[in-house]
């Protein structure tokens, strides 16, 4: 999440927020297992053909939401970035990485932003689209 207007502060938290927020998804485990990282989309581009996969077509993609000339988002963008803004919320919490009340500020902040229409949000993706052949048809 960033703003054109952060106090230096708010600014430090959005490192530590987002390292925070990495580690927690490299470290989400089921049984063991790592079943979530935060660079999966990389990752998917070899993962795919070795468990069977075909990709017919894959490309980077981004999500920009920003308030439109008036300071106000369109159709359900703020909605969006609430709730996006909730989720690390509460993952970092959870985590115990920083501390409740750096975290809280930060949210508190950026809930201001949302009102004054000053909040973008940019997240950068990887799309794919495959198939799986059957096991008659692999070579």
């Amino acid at each position: 999440l960033s703003t054109t207007r952060t106090s230096s502060a708010t600014r430090t938290a959005d490192g530590e927020i987002e390292r925070a927020f990495h580690a927690c998804m490299d470290e989400l485990s089921e049984d063991g297992r790592v079943v979530s990282q935060s660079d999966s989309g990389r990752k998917l581009l070899w993962m795919i053909p070795h468990a069977g996969g075909c990709i017919a077509a894959s490309g980077s993609s981004a999500w920009v939401v920003a308030a439109n000339g008036s300071g106000q988002y369109e159709h359900d963008e703020e909605y969006f970035v609430r709730c996006i803004l909730r989720f690390v919320r509460d993952t970092v919490v959870a985590s115990g990485r920083i501390e409740r009340e750096v975290v809280e500020t930060y949210v508190n902040e950026r809930l201001k932003q949302i009102e004054s229409g000053t909040l973008s949000y940019l997240a950068h993706n990887m799309d794919y689209c495959g198939f799986v052949l059957k096991n008659s048809e692999r070579t």
